[in-house]
């Protein structure tokens, strides 16, 4: 394999949940050796987010903290640590880790790493050419700057939620933590960037990513509508401002469903053959872009009539066969065992210490020079801090030992402190 884009790049990663764990894991799989640093009391992603993935037969020991998918899905391919950042030790520890790093990412909020000593002016001291990475909810500048949030809140403010809906619903949070992946996924290509630009000059820089500013700019054509005419978008559903039919209908099975999408009088035609020629597609209220999308709650109960009988997979092929813009709506299990995501290498399989051998998704892009693959799972609670502590900072076995004796790292989670 040729060397990797960030082979060589050592990132710090302070991030929590999903914004900035995304970023580095996309650096991790892009060849970056990346260094997760977790509290005493662990990544909050290793005490939630679903079942438990089943204890290996191998595992020498029990510990559910190490085998929450979550974590495990965020954090492959990572190295991991523990320090504690309220200790002065521990500040000091991780001032001796920047000077051998090259990027160092949080998504706290703008306050947190001035009040730790470890502010950008306070990294450069440390390393001048350091690049640092900060996601917060809106951004280190400006009067909401302290204001926290994760995905959920950003969808909300950024105006996403409001567009999320039906047309006779309340606002409806999208499906996933959008805001958190979109996010990361920009950090990490802004991180890139940086590291390029210091290739160049030999100059660090900071970047600070709003997680509000990430989501809003998908708005695009909300916002210009506001702007140019002066009119506020509502919900809409599956629907779409001008296509018919477009939606989301119901197939044979328990919630199977298809999406259609017709954009023109040619693919609507194309549709109707495939139906059979019904007598209700003959319709004149029917016969013109504008006609469907006018009479559209009609045109939709008349598709769902015909695609309810039908197979999900049957429908969508049919469709497509034809011309027409369709997708049968599938579940996590049919995305796992799907032909064209397995043809393509979409999943490597690695083995974690504790819950075995499990699939674990490769990026979503692919590059021709550079091929990558996940090669490594996550990281056990504390598993590289003799790595980091002993051979990147060089400390005698002593001094590693005074670092636990003190509290500065552990072995093993340990409870919070009461408030």
């Amino acid at each position: 394999m040729s060397v990797l884009p960030l082979q060589g790049i050592r990132v710090l990663d302070l991030g929590t949940l999903i914004a900035a764990p995304i970023a580095t894991q996309i650096m991790a799989d892009l060849g970056a050796e990346v260094i997760k640093i977790e509290s005493p009391q662990g990544e909050f992603l290793r005490t939630v987010g679903g079942p438990l993935a089943p204890l290996s037969e191998e595992a020498e020991h029990d510990r559910p903290y190490n085998r929450r998918p979550w974590f495990n899905e965020l954090n492959r391919g990572k190295y991991g640590i523990v320090l504690d950042l309220s200790k002065a030790s521990g500040v000091e520890t991780f001032k001796a880790l920047v000077r051998t790093s090259d990027v160092v990412i949080d998504n706290f909020s703008p306050r947190v790493m001035g009040n730790l000593g470890l502010e950008y002016a306070a990294l450069r001291r440390e390393r001048a050419d350091i690049v640092m990475v900060s996601v917060s909810a809106f951004g280190a500048t400006g009067p909401y700057r302290n204001r926290i949030g994760f995905g959920p809140n950003i969808d909300a403010a950024s105006g996403l939620t409001y567009l999320t809906g039906y047309t006779d619903s309340p606002p409806i949070k999208p499906g996933n933590y959008f805001s958190d992946f979109f996010s990361g996924l920009h950090a990490a290509m802004a991180t890139m960037v940086a590291l390029d630009h210091r290739r160049r000059t030999g100059k660090g820089q900071y970047v600070d990513v709003a997680m509000r500013e990430v989501d809003t700019m998908i708005l695009g054509d909300a916002l210009m509508d506001v702007v140019m005419n002066g009119r506020v978008q509502t919900p809409i559903g599956n629907r779409h401002p001008s296509m018919a039919p477009h939606g989301c209908y119901p197939c044979k099975g328990d919630d199977k469903w298809v999406t259609v999408a017709v954009g023109s009088d040619d693919e609507w035609a194309r549709f109707v053959d495939v139906m059979g020629s019904p007598n209700w597609a003959k319709a004149p209220r029917f016969s013109s872009t504008s006609g469907r999308w006018e009479n559209q709650d009609d045109l939709d109960s008349l598709v769902a009539q015909w695609t309810a009988g039908r197979d999900r997979d049957e429908v969508m092929a049919s469709l497509q066969q034809a011309g027409v813009t369709a997708g049968a709506v599938h579940d996590v299990k049919d995305i796992v065992n799907n032909a064209q995501v397995k043809s393509r290498g979409y999943y490597s399989e690695v083995t974690h210490p504790e819950f075995g051998t499990a699939p674990i998704r490769n990026l979503p892009w692919k590059l021709s020079g550079t091929p990558t693959k996940v090669e490594s799972p996550s990281p056990c609670f504390a598993q590289h801090n003799g790595y980091a502590f002993g051979e990147l900072l060089g400390m005698a076995p002593k001094d590693v030992e005074r670092l636990y004796d003190d509290g500065t790292t552990h072995a093993v989670p340990v409870p919070a402190p009461a408030p």
